[in-house]
């Protein structure tokens, strides 16, 4: 595919072709032709004669050349486009028979085109004959623009003409120049197919942009330009200016690498010049054609959606989103869980998922730069997953069994009632009858408890000789059906464990059987520290029991992780309310009025806030009591503290307690200590 080709300002151009010894050359473009039996045209340039080189000669070689007949050097140019303007021999430079007339011959100049002769220029002796050779008319003209140019030798003044003093040399030319006008510059080929000059869209990578250009007065210099700057180039070193065709270039090798170059327009050119420097040139630019548009903007895609959705709540969307240089986006590919890709155009795709479990989506987008293998650049491959579940529900709570039966082993006699049975007598096996009989037997035996309810009743009585209906209250015993409880709190002594009840299933109360569920608890010091205390496994039913230890006042939860087709969950909270335990000793146990003791004690359970625990200390006494002091535990849960009696007579005995108090840190329900006597004398 040939370029569209513009010139430069010139639009002809000039240059020369210097043959012969003078130039130093064996002008290589000229041919000989002859029609006579002795003329011998023969190319001797820069052959070696005495002192001096052979020219372009035409000499007569052994006899008579007949009337109409002679030789000629000529030369033609290699194309149309090229046609010879002047011709110029330097002075001296042309020998000729001294007596070329006399012996019968005559020579000239000639210039034309197909075969015409446009004009002729006679050829004589002028002076400086030596041995039958001298000067000759020179050419020094404009002509006519011919194709072709020479001179010629002919036999035309006697019916045989032959050199009677010139050795047969007749004619020769040792410099001639000719000059000629090319009015077309170089024909360019960008190559291969793919070169970039061909691509009209956006590219990226390593683009092939080698340049190959002809001429018929050659290739001087190539340049590939990229922004008005040169980014190769090539002239010829040594120019041929003997021959038509004086430079040698063909292919400029090239490629452009877009990474070294900003994203957005750029213009391409192609330029070279000939011989006669007339310049070709052709531009990609946004004034005569499509701009080269580079982009080399990495391609991205994001995806985005929920990552966990239930599965009353529909179809669920995996958002696709795109983003890329100037070039745009093409479009983006995507699958959903290893389907085929499903192309996508424009910068974005809203992806529908549905169905029970976890699903993966894959995308990847492209913009529309090419490389130039046609491939667009890619994005990186993202995903995202989303699972679609049940939604679940998990129950907990304090379950207790109220108005059991009442159940006793009793002793009962039973009849075994007669049977035929097969025995073995006499290694024979008959049928007998075994008569019924009694057996006495433990069993178990239960009765609902009942319970003595007052019942209104209506009944008809007669008063004044008249029924009427009357309300009466009676009392009747009523059975209690066993049932169970459920409740969120559940109060406990101190070192007590407590049970702990649930269910596990879907909102459609469906049960799930086998499902793990964590025991989670924190103190009730309001710092809601929750951590695991213990793992269960739900039943069939979906339903789980666990046995919690010994504690603290705790709140409680169940968590439930989920599996791929229901839902994590998370219970509500319940609450155990722990009394405490207070330790209390007093030294000594016996004293006087006005004596002192020493009371101390210590909290036990641990838990103890940071600042303390407060402890009332407490006096009782027949018919009272009161308090005696306020102290705070450490946080080892001890506490001291002495106490002084007043004066008083007699003997009495007291009896002292501590007690805690309820605060919101403290994760243990108040209580007392046992009390601890003391007895006081006179």
């Amino acid at each position: 595919m040939y370029l569209a080709v513009t010139t430069g300002v010139s639009y002809a151009g000039y240059y020369y072709v210097n043959d012969c010894s003078y130039y130093g050359n064996s002008a290589p473009d000229f041919r000989p032709s002859s029609t006579a039996a002795h003329l011998s045209p023969s190319n001797e340039c820069l052959v070696s004669s005495g002192a001096a080189s052979r020219s372009l000669e035409i000499n007569e070689e052994g006899g008579a050349v007949h009337h109409g007949y002679g030789a000629e050097w000529s030369t033609t140019t290699p194309s149309p486009l090229i046609q010879i303007v002047s011709i110029n021999t330097p002075v001296n430079l042309v020998l000729v028979d001294c007596a070329l007339k006399a012996d019968g011959f005559t020579a000239e100049y000639f210039w034309g085109a197909g075969g015409q002769k446009y004009g002729t220029q006679s050829i004589s002796y002028v002076n400086g004959c030596a041995g039958g050779v001298g000067y000759a008319d020179g050419i020094s003209r404009a002509i006519q623009p011919s194709r072709y140019a020479g001179w010629d030798i002919g036999c035309w003044l006697e019916t045989v003409c032959q050199s009677k003093t010139s050795s047969e040399r007749l004619l020769a030319i040792n410099g001639i120049r000719l000059e000629a006008q090319e009015s077309t510059g170089p024909s360019l080929l960008a190559a291969p197919a793919t070169n970039l000059y061909y691509h009209s869209g956006w590219v990226r990578g390593v683009w092939p942009l080698t340049l190959y250009a002809s001429d018929p007065s050659g290739v001087c210099t190539m340049a590939t330009i990229i922004d008005g700057l040169t980014v190769s180039s090539w002239a010829d070193p040594s120019p041929d200016h003997s021959a038509w065709t004086q430079c040698h270039g063909s292919a400029l090798p090239g490629s452009l690498d877009t990474t070294k170059y900003a994203d957005g327009h750029h213009s391409l050119s192609y330029a070279a010049s000939n011989s006669a420097v007339v310049a070709s040139t052709v531009t990609r630019t946004d004034a005569s054609r499509n701009p080269v548009l580079i982009d080399n903007a990495p391609v991205g895609v994001s995806l985005s959606g929920p990552a966990d959705a239930l599965s009353t709540a529909g179809t669920q969307y995996v958002t696709a989103t795109a983003s890329a240089g100037p070039s745009g986006v093409a479009g983006i590919a995507c699958t959903i869980d290893g389907s085929p890709y499903q192309w996508h155009a424009g910068a974005s795709a809203a992806l529908p998922v549905q169905g029970l479990g976890q699903h993966r989506v894959t995308c990847y987008a492209q913009n529309n730069s090419v490389n130039v293998d046609g491939a667009a650049a890619t994005s990186a491959p993202q995903g995202w997953t989303i699972t679609i579940r049940r939604p679940t529900e998990l129950g907990i709570g304090f379950t207790r069994l109220v108005d059991a039966l009442r159940c006793g082993r009793v002793r009962v006699r039973v009849r075994i009632p007669g049977a035929w049975v097969t025995v073995q007598r006499k290694h024979r096996r008959v049928r007998v009858r075994r008569p019924a009989r009694y057996r006495t037997t433990t069993v178990m035996r239960c009765h609902p408890r009942t319970a003595r309810r007052r019942v209104v009743v209506w009944k008809t009585v007669t008063r004044h000789g008249q029924k009427v209906r009357v309300k009466m209250i009676e009392t009747e015993h009523v059975v209690l059906p066993p049932h169970w409880v459920s409740s969120t709190t559940q109060r406990l002594a101190f070192g007590a464990g407590a049970t702990i009840n649930g269910w596990l299933g879907t909102s459609d109360g469906t049960a799930l059987a086998g499902q793990p569920v964590s025991i989670l608890a924190a103190p009730d010091d309001g710092r809601q520290t929750f951590a695991p205390i213990a793992q269960v496994t739900t039943r069939t039913d979906g339903s789980w029991t666990v046995r919690l230890p010994a504690g603290p006042s705790r709140r409680i939860e169940a968590s439930y992780g989920g599996r791929a087709d229901a839902e994590p969950a998370i219970s509500g909270q319940v609450q155990t309310s722990v009394l405490a335990r207070v330790v209390l000793k007093i030294r000594p146990s016996r004293t006087h009025w006005g004596g002192q003791i020493k009371i101390s004690g210590r909290l036990l359970g641990g838990y103890v806030p940071v600042g303390g625990e407060l402890v009332v200390l407490w006096i009782g006494w027949p018919g009272g009591s009161t308090e005696i002091g306020h102290l705070y535990a450490g946080a080892n849960g001890r506490f001291s503290s002495p106490y002084t009696f007043l004066r008083g007579n007699g003997t009495e005995t007291y009896k002292l307690w501590a007690a805690t108090a309820r605060e919101s840190d403290y994760p243990f329900a108040p209580a007392r200590s046992p009390a601890v006597a003391v007895t006081v004398a006179g």
